[in-house]
C-alpha cells in the first residue's frame, strides 16, 4: 500500500511539472493583452491568442514565435518564455530605413583635412598682462595636461625601444627609404 501511494505521488508530481504553460501576450507601451497573435512554436502553428491575450504552450520546445499586423514579430526560447508575460512592439514606433537627400556630397577625408588639429597642449599666444585665472585654480585641467604629458613621453620613449628591439621593423623602414631614393632619383634626372 505504501509503494503504490508513493508511486502515485510521483506520477502525479510529474504530471504536474509537464503541464503546459500558459501567458499572456501584451503590448509593450499600452500593457494591453492582443488578441488574435498567431503563435509559433517550433515552426508549428499552435494557434491564436484569446480575447484576454492569453495562449498555452506545450511544456518542452525550442523556439516560440508571436506575430501580429502592427506588431514586431517576437522569437523567445523556452527559458525566456518562462515568465507569464510577452510584450509586443507596435511597428508604428519603428523605423526600418532612412534614407537623407543632400544638394551636394560631402567626402569625409576633404572634410577632415579642411578642420585645423589643434593639439591639447597648446597654449594660444596671450600678452603678458593677460592670465586666465579660471585655469590656474582648476585642478583637473592641471591634472590632465600632466598626465597627457607623462603618456605621450611613455610612447614616444616605447616607440624608440619597439624600433630598436624590433629588426623586422628596422629592415621594413630600411627597404622603405631605399625604395624612396630610388624613387626619387628618376623623377628628379626627368
Amino acid at each position: 500500500m505504501n509503494q503504490s501511494a508513493f508511486f502515485m505521488i510521483c506520477i502525479l508530481l510529474l504530471c504536474r511539472s509537464v503541464q503546459a504553460q500558459d501567458c499572456v501576450v501584451s503590448d509593450l507601451f499600452t500593457r494591453i493583452p492582443i488578441r488574435d497573435v498567431k503563435v509559433t512554436v517550433d515552426s508549428v502553428f499552435i494557434g491564436n491568442t484569446t480575447w484576454r491575450g492569453t495562449c498555452s504552450l506545450p511544456p518542452f520546445f525550442h523556439r516560440a514565435s508571436f506575430e501580429k499586423k502592427g506588431y514586431m514579430r517576437e522569437t523567445l526560447t523556452q527559458e525566456e518564455v518562462r515568465r507569464d508575460t510577452i510584450f509586443l512592439i507596435p511597428e508604428a514606433h519603428q523605423i526600418e530605413e532612412v534614407t537623407i537627400w543632400g544638394r551636394r556630397m560631402i567626402n569625409a577625408d576633404s572634410l577632415r583635412k579642411s578642420i585645423p588639429w589643434k593639439d591639447h597642449l597648446h597654449v594660444a599666444p596671450h600678452s603678458p598682462l593677460e592670465f586666465d585665472f579660471a585655469k590656474m585654480i582648476d585642478r583637473r585641467y592641471r591634472r590632465d595636461m600632466k598626465q597627457l604629458r607623462k603618456m605621450r613621453q611613455l610612447f614616444n620613449e616605447w616607440d624608440e625601444q619597439e624600433k630598436q628591439r624590433d629588426p623586422i621593423l628596422r629592415a621594413y623602414e630600411q627597404t622603405q627609404a631605399e625604395m624612396g631614393v630610388q624613387k626619387k632619383k628618376p623623377t628628379t634626372a626627368k
